[in-house]
């Protein structure tokens, strides 16, 4: 995982991801970064923890909860697809994130190795998580 900085669109696998959404005009490529496995032997790579990121900042942001950075081209898409109901997969989301933070994702192991960044990484994962549950 190439990252820059600890935003969920600041690595290389998102990059790509960004480029997938972009080529999309329904919530295709939001469904398929949640349909992964759940049962809790399976381990998580971190570009899937990623991608499980990226359509959890894309579903916050079709319901009125962008994040502050994020980049223009997922503020385009978002803007170019208000109407897509993406309530169903809320739920989904926020399951999927909570394994990302889970012991078994290769992604949380990853920013656990970084001590100095960590913290700052989970507190922007829970903010996201936040989000897409306003209460």
């Amino acid at each position: 995982m190439g990252a820059w900085g600890i935003g969920t669109f600041e690595n290389d696998d998102a990059a790509d991801w960004l480029d997938e959404l972009q080529a999309s005009e329904d919530s295709a490529v939001l469904q398929a970064a949640l349909e992964k496995p759940e049962n809790g032997e399976e381990y998580l790579e971190a570009p899937e923890g990623i991608h499980i990121l990226c359509a959890g900042e894309i579903i916050a942001a079709l319901q009125g909860s962008p994040t502050a950075d994020l980049p223009d081209e997922a503020r385009d898409w978002v803007q170019e697809h208000k109407s897509l109901d993406v309530s169903s997969l809320i739920p989904i989301a926020t399951r999927k994130i909570d394994q990302v933070l889970d012991d078994g994702s290769e992604l949380h192991e990853l920013w656990q190795e970084n001590e100095a960044d960590y913290p700052a990484w989970r507190e922007s994962v829970s903010a996201l998580k936040a989000r897409l549950s306003p209460t």
